[in-house]
């Protein structure tokens, strides 16, 4: 069930933009956080376990000390939830997006991410939960000609040597779609979206941990701190700020406002990038944000918001 906007909060539109922004520029940031850590020497599973951890208990403590304290009955189904969404929805999107990211433009990352909320649709239409629509079905076309233009123009990307890494890119917003629509089809009863964020995180956060003692991928963050361990705390901290603004904004602005935090992530994505590691966007990556754009903003036009809609899975997985 998607959070209902607050009569409350309706009044004033401050509230809503402010909680936007801070997300867009948050999840914007990540490809940026991702591409330091991953050139700085730390593994993906090492990056996405400590910021699924901790992400994940900060969240249990927001839920303990939020007013809806209802204890967490923990059955199969539940812990099957949280296992699908953590391991699709967080643990492969996140550790792919690290990996990727040290080899193609963090802002090309940004760029494929917009693409979360048009398969999501598609993955939603195929499976009968949203009827066919000619104008969305035209933001689906959109969505994937702003997709090719990523790829196959020549100066699209820096080097063609990257085309593998690019489009193993589109791995992360495909898995982010499934467990949108996922989460939308198996969501359990009588449970808040702020303990399924925490057993979601948590759950990515010990099949990572598992994955990486098997591959050698385990990072100690606590050996040699310096300003590498000191920006995977931040990125924890961050996190943690991402899911809780998205949860108040859900809360009073509902989940097709939420759905707009993809043109920011993206604009914010390839800011961020620029500044961090001087990247100078193509003229065919600024054609895609437009065409993508487009298509997303033909996709989310009109739809009901009682599925997540956001870019991102943190808002379907929760």
């Amino acid at each position: 069930m998607t959070e209902q906007p607050s009569r409350a909060s309706s009044s004033s539109p401050w509230p809503a933009i402010g909680l936007l922004l801070t997300l867009g520029a948050i999840w914007g940031g990540g490809t940026s956080i991702a591409k330091f850590l991953n050139l700085s020497g730390v593994p993906p599973l090492g990056v996405v376990f400590w910021q699924t951890l901790g992400a994940g208990c900060l969240l249990l403590l927001a839920r303990w000390r939020s007013s809806r304290r209802v204890p967490l009955r923990l059955n199969r189904p539940l812990l099957v939830y949280f296992a699908i969404n953590g391991v699709i929805g967080l643990a492969i999107p996140s550790s792919n997006m690290v990996f990727v990211t040290g080899q193609i433009p963090a802002g090309v990352m940004a760029v494929v991410l917009t693409l979360s909320p048009v398969l999501t649709y598609l993955g939603a239409m195929c499976l009968r939960l949203e009827n066919m629509s000619l104008r969305r079905s035209g933001g689906i076309a959109l969505g994937f000609a702003g997709a090719l233009l990523l790829v196959l123009p020549s100066g699209s990307l820096p080097d063609r040597s990257l085309l593998p890494f690019a489009l193993l890119a589109f791995l992360t917003p495909t898995c982010y779609a499934i467990a949108n629509v996922y989460a939308e089809l198996r969501r359990p009863q009588g449970v808040d979206s702020l303990g399924l964020a925490a057993g979601a995180t948590l759950a990515a956060a010990a099949g990572v941990f598992v994955a990486a003692l098997a591959t050698g991928q385990f990072y100690p963050i606590w050996e040699s701190p310096g300003w590498v361990e000191v920006v995977m705390v931040g990125n924890m901290v961050l996190t943690s700020i991402a899911y809780l603004s998205m949860f108040s904004l859900l809360r009073i602005a509902g989940s097709v406002y939420l759905s707009q935090v993809a043109y920011i992530v993206t604009v914010t994505g390839i800011g961020w990038a620029a500044l961090a590691f001087a990247e100078r966007p193509s003229v065919w990556l600024w054609v895609a944000v437009v065409v993508i754009f487009a298509g997303v903003a033909l996709v989310n036009t009109s739809r009901s918001g009682r599925r997540s809609e956001a870019a991102m899975p943190s808002a379907d997985a929760a």
